[in-house]
């Protein structure tokens, strides 16, 4: 297995969001998500079956070497699946996209941004790349804006959020689906 996407334990929308973004960066990565997820991960995951091919932690078992480990939305490797950070060897390399310090455990390649979501974050890396998401993958993608901005009501929003919204209804996210 030469790479893998994961995110933290008590996965949200942000995280799901956040993920399905970066499949996209990273098409031939494998992910592995957390066996807790919130209730509205659960639904969507469970509605929408062809939205994300994923392994589970539970089932998950690590192949050595893993070149590249893609970190979404946390700034501590204690967060992420037990059996995923196995799998982390000192030649792993870590990249990780966050919208919470700027900093991580180990040694990793640091793609943060003061905003009110990771989500948002990626999607705006897909625009600049121009990748574009399916209606489906935007969809959820701005669900999981909408989550952690609080509508864009929070104190941590910032215009890249509504920026990364704009964008990802420019693409056919469906405000309705949110």
């Amino acid at each position: 297995m030469a790479e893998m996407i994961t995110t933290h334990k008590a996965m949200d929308l942000d995280d799901l969001g956040a993920v399905v973004g970066l499949k996209k960066l990273y098409p031939s990565a494998q992910v592995v998500l957390p066996d807790t997820k919130g209730k509205e991960v659960v639904a969507l995951l469970s509605e929408n079956p062809d939205l994300l091919e994923y392994e589970n932690e539970s089932s998950f078992r690590p192949e050595r070497p893993l070149r590249r480990l893609i970190v979404a939305d946390t700034d501590s490797v204690g967060r992420i699946p037990d059996s995923v950070r196995e799998a982390v060897s000192e030649s792993t390399e870590v990249v990780v996209y966050d919208h919470h310090s700027g900093s991580f455990e180990l040694p990793a390649e640091l793609h943060f941004k003061e905003a009110g979501s990771t989500t948002s974050l990626i999607a705006l890396l897909l625009k600049g790349k121009g990748i574009v998401p399916s209606p489906l993958e935007a969809s959820v993608m701005l669900a999981g804006i909408y989550s952690d901005t609080g509508s864009f009501r929070y104190p941590s929003t910032t215009p890249l959020d509504f920026l990364a919204a704009g964008y990802l209804l420019s693409v056919g996210a469906n405000l309705s689906f949110v």
